[in-house]
């Protein structure tokens, strides 16, 4: 889930101004606060608002307001680094309940691109975690340069040049479709009785979201089994091809069969971090 990024800790004012420039469209400004930095808007002294010019309901564009947003996310910086410790020792709870530490034998099996959870869980840990991705990007090649960083479909493509991958047109669409029955995690602290809390994401309509998930789930393990069946007769082991899979995704996307296509009648899909 690319809400996941919430996570990770901001113990440093350059890793909070870092977080304020991860892209986003116009939203309001108690939202990105909530969503992105796990801050009540209600708690920031009115004399910073004010300093600012801002209200609660001022929409924030991500192409236009990273100047002002950077100078007043300094003038909280107090709320951000109280936030962030609490995160961060969540965090590391959940992890070390998981067996990853700093010297585990594990990697991040992903959708893509960037590798940002990858890069941070590193740096929280003081590890060298490598990752298996769907696709990565070129973006983060000199960040990933002591780790594993490995696209299967391809390596280190670059998203904004004429030959990119057709992928990276339907990015969201994959996210969705290859989303966890849980709901995104924004955060995880710790009570007053140092026992783990998991914060999730609120949906609206958790059940129709839950039955969309299962029954995608389904058809790709259903595909997965006959494609198998089919074949098993012929090769030992049945592996799909990248040129395979790039058919049976690509279709989907570009020309989906109509059965498929109902799949999406009368489903909304955000995306909350981003605002998309």
């Amino acid at each position: 889930s690319t809400l996941i990024l919430t996570l990770f800790p901001y113990t440093t004012l350059f890793r909070s101004k870092k977080l304020s420039w991860l892209s986003f469209g116009e939203r309001k400004l108690e939202d990105l606060l909530s969503d992105r930095f796990g801050i009540d808007v209600r708690d920031v002294p009115k004399e910073i608002m004010e300093k600012h010019h801002l209200n609660p309901k001022d929409a924030i564009n991500g192409n236009h307001d990273l100047g002002r947003l950077s100078e007043f996310l300094y003038d909280i910086k107090e709320w951000l680094l109280v936030q962030g410790e609490k995160e961060r020792k969540g965090l590391l709870k959940y992890l070390g309940s998981k067996g990853i530490h700093k010297d585990s034998k594990v990697c991040l099996v992903d959708i893509g691109y960037s590798g940002t959870i990858q890069m941070n869980l590193n740096k929280i840990l003081q590890s060298n975690i490598g990752g298996y991705y769907f696709l990565t990007h070129e973006a983060p090649r000199n960040l990933m340069e002591e780790c594993i960083f490995d696209g299967w479909l391809e390596s280190y493509d670059e998203q904004r040049s004429a030959n990119y991958h057709p992928l990276n047109d339907y990015i969201f669409l994959f996210e969705t479709l290859l989303s966890s029955e849980e709901l995104s995690v924004t955060n995880y602290e710790l009570n007053e009785f140092d026992e783990l809390l998991t914060k999730y994401q609120e949906c609206e309509d958790e059940a129709s979201r839950i039955k969309f998930i299962r029954e995608t789930h389904r058809g790709i393990i259903d595909f997965t089994k006959d494609y198998v069946k089919f074949f098993k007769e012929y090769v030992r082991i049945p592996k799909f091809s990248k040129n395979l899979s790039m058919q049976a995704i690509m279709g989907l996307a570009k020309n989906p069969r109509p059965e498929d296509a109902n799949m999406f009648l009368q489903l909304n899909v955000e995306n909350k971090f981003g605002v998309s």
